[in-house]
């Protein structure tokens, strides 16, 4: 029994941080996407999407959206699947090739780290 407290108290951040910054947001906007009006709204149903698809704005963004993701997804795919092949068949200065590719990744996290080291020794928290 001690365990299973022990458990939830441990997952109770993680799941209290889901519901307040996801769960909850997500249910309130799917009220406001099915009502109208401000202060006190009125629930009109899907009529505010029947309204969004008969929009030819919305309509073309869409188009523009799906031509740019089936463009952009193969390609980029495509790339990294080529780099990755290349440098999988270099032997001479492989890990540099690989660290020059995970280098931007990895400096941000190591900057972050150095801030914090420094200011823990100014500060002793």
């Amino acid at each position: 029994m001690k365990k299973k407290k022990k458990g939830f108290l441990l997952a109770f951040p993680a799941i209290s941080g889901f519901l307040f910054f996801y769960l909850i947001p997500f249910l309130i906007v799917l009220w406001y996407s099915v009502s109208f009006g401000i202060g006190k709204r009125e629930f009109v149903g899907l009529d505010n999407y029947k309204e969004l698809f008969k929009n030819t704005m919305f309509l073309l963004a869409v188009k523009n959206t799906c031509k740019y993701m089936l463009v952009t997804i193969p390609v980029t795919l495509g790339t990294a699947l080529c780099i990755s092949v290349i440098l999988q068949q270099i032997t001479k200065g492989q890990k540099i090739f690989r660290l020059s590719f995970l280098y931007p990744i990895i400096m941000p996290i190591a900057s972050i780290v150095l801030v914090i080291q420094f200011f823990s020794k100014i500060m002793v928290f």
